[in-house]
This record gives C-alpha cells, structure tokens and sequence, in this order.
C-alpha cells in the first residue's frame, strides 16, 4: 500500500484500512416521516451526502410516511427490515439523517404537550449512532395546512434548543430556511403541489444546504471512489464490467435520441416523443488525481416524462431470490450548467428482470435552479427490494423529463462501482 489507489479497502470482516486518515464510522441511516421517503424528499439526503463527497454511505432508508412521534417511539426498536421499519439490526451507526414532526404539527398539538415523547425518542437514536442530525421541519403551506405553520416555527426552535444542550450527540440542520418568507410563511416553488411534501427543488435546496454541514463533519472519512478497479467477476466481487469508462464501442437503441461515444458496455435508449442526447467521452481535468475518463450525456432535446435510459448487463453469480442480499454502489457524477427545472430527477439502481432492486435507487430530484455546475458521489449499501428468483439484472442510470427545453446542460459519470 506504499502507493494506494483507492481511498480506502474493505476487508473480509466489513471493516476499513483507511489511508492514514482518523476513522469514523461511514455507516449512515435516514429515518423519519414521509418527507424521508423516496416519493417525497429523501432525496435531499442524497443530495447532502453526495455533495460532501458521499463520504457518508448509505445502509438503511427508513422513513415512514404518516408518522408522528408517538409512532416512532414505538416502532424506532423495530428491524430495520420489518414494516415499518426501525433501526435495530444495523450495525454500530456513524449517524442517522431524521426528520420528525410534520404530522404532528398538522394535528395542531403543543411541541410541550410531546416533548417527554420526543427526548425519549431522541435517546432511542442515540443509543443506534454516534452522531444525529436532526432536519428541520419545512414550513406548511396553502389551504389545507398552512393554518399549522405556526407550529413549525415553535417546533423547529424547540428541536434547536434540544440540540444546542447536547452537542455531541446531536446537531439541528436548518435546511429548509431558504423556503420561508421573511413572515415565515411557505415559499411554493419549493414544494410538491400539495403543499406539504418537498418537490424537486426543496429536495435540492435542502440537499445544498445540510452538505456544507456534512462536508466539514465528515473531511476525515475517506471519499468511496475507487480509482483502479481490476478484480471484476471472476477475479472479485466486482458487478460492473467496465466501471472506468474503458472503450468506445456501446451502442444506441429504443427511440433512437441517442448518438456519440459511449463507453463499452453501455447501451442507451430514449423514449419516442422526441428526447435526444449526445454522448461522448471526456478526459479527466488536468491535475485531477482521478484520471479515469467521464462518460458525458449532453441534452440537446427535452420535455415533459420524456426518458433516457443508460443500461449495461452485470457481470457476477448466479442471482437467487435472497443473493445478492446487500451491494455496495458507488458513482461520481459531475453536472454541468444543468437546468434542474427540465428534469424531474436522475437516479442510479441495479434492478432485476422481475423487478427487485437489487441497488435500490440513488435519486437526486431536481428543480428550481436553472444553472447548477456540481460534482458528488453518491455511495449506498442498502438492502435488496423484492424476493423473487430473476433471470437477470441490468446496471441503470435513468433521466427523467420535467419540461420542455434544448440544450439544458449536460451530466458526467465515471467510477460507476457494484459491489458485494
């Protein structure tokens, strides 16, 4: 290891050789309402932990969407694989991303009529992690909810408070300040039309805000990039046959929107309502330690659900209806003056035949900022959905239409890794 080429190596045991760096504990679980669920706003933690260099990984998704605390007092001891989901039967966290409270507020009850149910339950968390965030509650809005907002404002300096008395174990993440008015009251843009749930752009305003936070707290964990990669199946665990972007020979299919370089492997579609993209591949930055070359998707043609699809086929064992049970993903990606009100999101999975996730979705929603340059890494190990007996999987990366436009930027990947 006289010259490492990763920033860190697994061992057969699950722990880390780190390089030289102090070693804090990656492992990371979200829970919290449906505001920490897929549909509507777990992506801002994909988001956070991607921007601070996705030293964060991962393991657990965990949200629960209808829940108060009383909920989650009780259910917080719950495996983490049980529905509804808790925390127990993770290993020792480093920290858990928790946003409570919302519903609570909508019932119009006192932050003092809970707070012995809230401390207990904050005890409950940390006694699973060494760390807890706790996210901000966003504010409420229009006809059904925004009589409620009061309560948000009283919540959200309570939690604060909490916070400030118990520094090591807790920190308050204010990350939806940017969606108030200076009365507090809720800015739309930022929101699902139900004005309660975040939409794309509080995802990603969310998301901006807390990695600052994650990105100093986390500097001494080691970035997941794996910058050699040679022990593909049969030699290692390796899924991805071709993560550093080796060649020029994939190919172009469906709706035919698709033209340029693509690395080997990689095959991409488009729907057939006109969305096009020109692929290419593009050098590394000179200085970059990294020199593995970025596999680059300009979108020259847009609109509304209009798709493109980059898939390749793994390579790997047999797959059974309980293994792979667990994969390590990890990808940079770069944005480029992207246009995040043209796209709903992007996400990265590994999805079966029959449908089972066998890398659940690393989504990153987007919205209101129309010229955002970014460069993440997004790195989970989360448990398989579904248990059927599949024939075969594909390794994905898919866009998804939000508005029409032409030429709205463009987005890199490199370092696509699978493991497990």
């Amino acid at each position: 290891m006289a010259t490492p080429t990763t920033d860190y190596y697994g061992c057969a045991s699950g722990g880390v050789i780190s390089a030289g760096r102090t070693q804090l504990r990656p492992e990371t679980a979200i829970g919290g309402d449906s505001i920490s669920t897929i549909l509507y706003g777990l992506s801002s933690t994909d988001w956070a932990s991607s921007l601070s260099g996705g030293r964060a990984k991962i393991v657990a998704q965990s949200g629960r969407g209808g829940t108060g605390v009383s909920d989650w007092v009780g259910g917080v001891d719950n495996n983490y694989l049980a529905s509804p989901p808790g925390l127990s039967g993770l290993p020792q966290l480093g920290r858990i991303f928790f946003r409570l409270g919302t519903n609570d507020c909508w019932a119009d009850r006192s932050y003092a009529s809970l707070q012995t149910s809230y401390e207990t339950l904050y005890g409950k968390l940390a006694g699973y992690a060494d760390h807890v965030y706790l996210l901000s509650i966003p504010p409420m809005g229009g006809v059904t909810y925004a009589a409620f907002n009061y309560r948000t404002i009283e919540y959200n300096a309570a939690i604060a408070a909490y916070c400030a008395l118990h520094p090591s174990n807790f920190t308050f993440v204010d990350d939806t300040y940017m969606m108030r008015n200076v009365d507090g009251t809720q800015k739309p843009e930022y929101f699902h039309t139900d004005r309660l749930h975040f939409g794309g752009g509080g995802m990603y305003y969310a998301g901006l805000e807390f990695s600052s936070i994650l990105a100093a707290d986390l500097a001494s964990l080691p970035r997941p990039v794996e910058r050699v990669v040679s022990d593909t199946y049969p030699a290692g665990n390796q899924w991805h046959s071709n993560p550093l972007n080796v060649g020029t020979s994939g190919t172009f299919a469906g709706g035919s929107g698709g033209s340029g370089q693509l690395a080997d492997g990689w095959l991409v579609s488009t729907d057939f309502s006109g969305t096009t993209v020109s692929c290419s591949k593009v050098a590394a930055d000179g200085g970059d330690s990294n020199t593995t070359p970025w596999q680059r998707f300009s979108f020259t043609s847009v609109h509304l659900n209009g798709s493109i699809q980059a898939e390749t086929t793994p390579v790997g064992r047999t797959l059974t209806s309980s293994d792979p049970s667990e994969l390590t993903a990890v990808v940079e990606y770069r944005l480029n003056a992207l246009d995040l009100t043209k796209l709903q999101y992007i996400e990265f999975l590994m999805e079966t035949n029959t449908g089972d996730l066998l890398v659940p979705r690393m989504r990153l929603d987007m919205g209101v900022a129309t010229n955002v340059s970014h460069t993440g890494v997004l790195h989970h190990k989360v448990h398989r959905t579904g248990s059927t007996s599949p024939a075969s999987a594909k390794i994905k990366f898919f866009i998804l239409g939000a508005a029409s436009g032409s030429n709205i930027g463009s987005i890199d990947i490199r370092n696509f890794t699978v493991r497990g």
